[in-house]
């Protein structure tokens, strides 16, 4: 073999084994994560809360056609500004309810968002509290590509005089 040959064949060595080291660079995490479209998204946060309140003894909420429109626009507000900041929330469904919001943006699994939230004292105490009857979920995609997913997650429930009306353990948490 003449010594351009065993050059050659070095760097092609060399190259293959770089490439092959390289290729093992890109984990999982870095890769863009698929998200269902908005509404499958939503979906899913409304059911993965609800297990959640299962696991707690408590009834699941009802989905909420007249909290949707509050939930769309404080999503919309959020995916606008940036900015996960709470806003006051008054009762829109039921006089005097107790209200409360949970905001999350992320770009992972709607089950990986409950599970962040379960971690979240403030965020749990919101998901559990029993005096919450009914919520509605709004969820928009920060780009085309579906990702990072904002969301907003709102809950009424009973006023605080109405005679069922529980806290939650550590007090309920609201807007």
């Amino acid at each position: 073999m003449t010594a351009d040959a065993r050059v050659r064949r070095r760097t092609a060595a060399a190259l293959a084994l770089a490439v092959a080291a390289f290729a093992g660079c890109s984990s999982p995490a870095d890769a863009p994560v698929a998200l269902p479209d908005a509404v499958e998204y939503a979906q899913e946060v409304f059911e993965g809360t609800n297990a959640e309140r299962a696991q707690a003894g408590l009834e699941p909420l009802e989905w909420s056609e007249c909290l949707l429109p509050v939930a769309q626009e404080r999503v919309h507000v959020v995916a606008v500004t940036g900015e996960l900041q709470h806003a006051p929330l008054a009762a829109t469904c039921n006089d005097g309810a107790t209200a409360g919001e949970n905001l999350s943006r992320a770009a992972e699994q709607p089950q990986q968002i409950v599970d962040r939230w379960m971690a979240s004292p403030g965020h749990e105490a919101n998901v559990l509290n029993p005096a919450f009857r009914t919520v509605a979920v709004a969820c928009v995609a920060s780009d085309d590509e579906g990702g990072p997913m904002t969301c907003s997650w709102v809950a009424e429930g009973l006023p605080p005089d109405h005679p069922d009306y529980e806290e939650y353990d550590d007090g309920p948490v609201v807007g």
